[in-house]
């Protein structure tokens, strides 16, 4: 795209003598239009489908013949509480980017157990990823410690985006993988992966740690990434080829979400991805000694 000023330039007595014409090339700028229109109506969309739901259910419940059948009161109940919990994690994410973009995120560290914090995404996760015929595991490494210092909260949202890609880029009777292990200071992180049994597909060295970090990382065996679009990731407003692969498609705002919050930790994300064997999204997490005012204090018994 190109757009063409034209000015006229006149002579000290007013009279036209010419003009200067500007080409200027706008293809980016038509491009980022062309990407804001097309996140704009797949927003709509992802709000309009949970509302619908809501509506519906809502009509349902206002039937005699629901009402006096308690369990299928209840699981519309279920429906209704599942479709607001996904316009407020759609809110959560566009309020996050609003504010990685202003400069006012901020997180709240105190004491955490990481651990804790993988156990509750499988468990959270568990029925999903059966009715999407997939394995949920996770390896969670000894080495790990026990008490670290970051927003739980937001720990969990990244996992929760990460998990949920896997699983909705993934094949039946496929594998998600959730796992973390210590990586010291100038290690190779995909080498350390290997040696703690983790199977990363396309994995490869040449990601050197420059201080102690947990990583923490989600591997699927699914769809895998083309190397052609690897560049994507973490961008607004784009989507991959993959998501023409399922149904479900999202709002692409899930990875943003996840390097905003892992950067304001002072980790680092990243992604190794071999198209049709699988991906691994990971993050690192800083090792630092938990302050003595966040500590957690002992119990004696």
């Amino acid at each position: 795209f190109v757009q063409i000023l034209i000015t006229p330039v006149k002579d000290n007595k007013g009279e036209p003598v010419g003009s200067v014409v500007l080409f200027h090339d706008i293809t980016h700028e038509k491009e980022l239009e062309r990407m804001r229109e097309d996140f704009t109506s797949m927003m709509v969309h992802e709000l309009r489908s949970p509302l619908t739901g809501i509506r519906s259910i809502a009509g349902l419940l206002k039937t005699d013949r629901v009402k006096n059948e308690e369990k299928k009161f209840s699981d519309f109940v279920d429906l209704i509480s599942t479709n607001a919990s996904s316009m407020l994690d759609l809110v959560n994410d566009l309020l996050d980017v609003a504010k990685f973009e202003s400069g006012k995120f901020e997180v709240l560290k105190r004491p955490s157990d990481l651990g804790h914090i993988i156990n509750g995404r499988i468990e959270s996760f568990a029925s999903l990823a059966q009715e999407s015929k997939l394995n949920l595991e996770q390896k969670v490494e000894s080495g790990v410690p026990t008490t670290m210092a970051f927003d739980d909260a937001k720990i969990s949202q990244v996992l929760n985006n990460l998990i949920s890609n896997a699983i909705k880029y993934n094949n039946p009777g496929g594998k998600v993988t959730l796992g973390a292990f210590l990586c010291a200071q100038g290690k190779d992180i995909a080498q350390e992966a290997a040696s703690h049994g983790f199977t990363w597909a396309g994995a490869h060295p040449g990601v050197v740690t420059a201080a102690d970090v947990v990583v923490v990382s989600v591997t699927d065996t699914g769809f895998g990434i083309p190397a052609a679009e690897m560049s994507k990731l973490f961008n607004k407003f784009q989507q991959l080829s993959t998501a023409a692969k399922t149904e479900k498609k999202g709002t692409g705002l899930g990875l943003v979400v996840v390097k905003g919050v892992v950067e304001a930790h002072g980790g680092a994300v990243g992604v190794f991805s071999e198209e049709g064997k699988g991906s691994t999204f990971y993050f690192t997490l800083p090792v630092q000694a938990v302050p003595s005012i966040l500590a957690v204090p002992s119990v004696k018994k």
